[in-house]
């Protein structure tokens, strides 16, 4: 049911089980899965993880990479496809947003969005800055290119906005310096198996007031923040 889109009674004959046992398995399935899981494979990047980072890649609190993906939806139905369709993809389909670090881990995964909407419309709607905004991502300072810096960031494309916690690529570099920095950012996703280190436990940081969750959410869009962060990084390399 869960890999293939199937209802709950299509399957009584196969496991001789009735339609309503089979949802509540399901259910309990997908409900113990997160509650064992989600801590470690769904969770913000520790201290650990964040230190480990720049000696893979060589980019100072680079936290990973993130985009979307449309998933087609063959039992879409068909009062719902208008909403879940674009004229680019043929068909109704679902998307799914995802943030995966150099070593494959995939920490954050935001699906069921309508396929009619598009990558900024997705990130503006997804969970993936919540610990920001509420003061709960783990501490990540560094100095780049002689310039202090308090958060982490994510390697994007074209479509994103321009803000503090994304780095873009130079879609037209004009000199060998953004052309470099354009090749490290596309080559960041080198396979690097940690799996003998123990997972440190998930941090959780200080509940925030809604005043420092504004000024929270004022540097997460910061256009200034998002250029002065990409030249800098670019003299970096």
């Amino acid at each position: 049911m869960l890999a293939y889109g199937l209802a709950g009674d299509q399957c009584d004959e196969y496991v001789r089980i009735g339609e309503s046992t089979a949802m509540e398995c399901l259910q309990k399935f997908c409900r113990y899965v997160i509650e064992i899981y989600s801590d470690v494979y769904l969770g913000m990047p520790n201290e650990q993880d964040i230190q480990r980072y720049p000696i893979k890649h060589g980019l100072p609190r680079m936290l990973g990479s993130t985009d979307c993906m449309h998933w087609y939806w063959k039992n879409c139905p068909v009062a719902w496809k208008g909403q879940y369709a674009r004229d680019d993809h043929g068909g109704p389909t679902i998307m799914l947003e995802a943030v995966e670090s150099y070593d494959l881990w995939i920490w954050h995964a935001y699906f069921g969005v309508a396929g009619s909407n598009n990558g900024v419309n997705v990130i503006n709607q997804s969970s993936v800055f919540n610990e920001v905004l509420e003061g709960m991502a783990p501490p990540c300072n560094s100095t780049v290119n002689g310039n202090e810096y308090t958060t982490g960031y994510y390697l994007t494309y074209g479509i994103y906005p321009e803000w503090s916690t994304l780095v873009k690529s130079f879609t037209y570099p004009q000199n060998k310096k953004m052309l470099d920095f354009k090749d490290e950012g596309g080559a960041i996703t080198d396979w690097s198996n940690d799996e003998d280190e123990p997972p440190e436990p998930p941090f959780h940081g200080p509940t925030s007031d809604f005043q420092a969750y504004i000024e929270w959410f004022k540097d997460l869009r910061n256009n200034e923040a998002h250029h002065a962060l990409r030249n800098d990084l670019m003299e970096h390399l």
